[in-house]
C-alpha cells in the first residue's frame, strides 16, 4: 500500500510540475533583468586619481527602507580591472558632496553640497 501512495505522490508531482511549466506564474510577458554590470546601490559621483590610486566618492542607495548616502573609497589596482578597495568616509543622511585633494596630496576634504557645511571630514591619506 505504502509503494503505491509513493507511485501516485510521484505522478501527481509530475502532473503539477508539467502544468507549471505550461502556465508560467509570471503572466505573459517574462521578467526582464537588467545586465548592465553595474552595481544600482553605488552610483560613481566623483574620482581623484593620484600616482597608482583612485579616491571616488559615491552616493549610495541601499533601497526604499534605507535614506541615501555618501561613502568615499581608495581604490589601488590589483591585477587588470581588479581593486583593491579601502573604505575612508561614509555618511549615510547625506546626497550630495565633493572631495578635494590638498596640493601636496596628503589630506582629502569632504565638503557637504547640500546643506552649506564648510567641511564634512579631512581623511589623512
Amino acid at each position: 500500500m505504502l509503494a503505491v501512495l509513493r507511485i501516485l505522490g510521484l505522478i501527481i508531482s509530475v502532473k503539477f510540475s508539467i502544468f507549471l511549466f505550461m502556465f508560467p506564474l509570471w503572466g505573459d510577458d517574462p521578467p526582464k533583468y537588467d545586465h548592465t554590470d553595474q552595481d544600482s546601490g553605488f552610483k560613481p559621483l566623483q574620482e581623484l586619481s593620484f600616482s597608482d590610486r583612485r579616491i571616488r566618492l559615491y552616493l549610495t542607495n541601499g533601497g526604499a527602507t534605507t535614506p541615501y548616502g555618501t561613502l568615499v573609497r581608495m581604490e589601488s589596482p590589483l591585477c587588470g580591472s581588479f581593486y583593491i578597495s579601502e573604505g575612508l568616509y561614509s555618511n549615510d543622511r547625506l546626497m550630495g558632496a565633493k572631495m578635494s585633494l590638498s596640493s601636496d596630496s596628503t589630506h582629502l576634504f569632504v565638503v557637504d553640497t547640500l546643506h552649506k557645511v564648510d567641511t564634512l571630514a579631512v581623511i589623512l591619506l
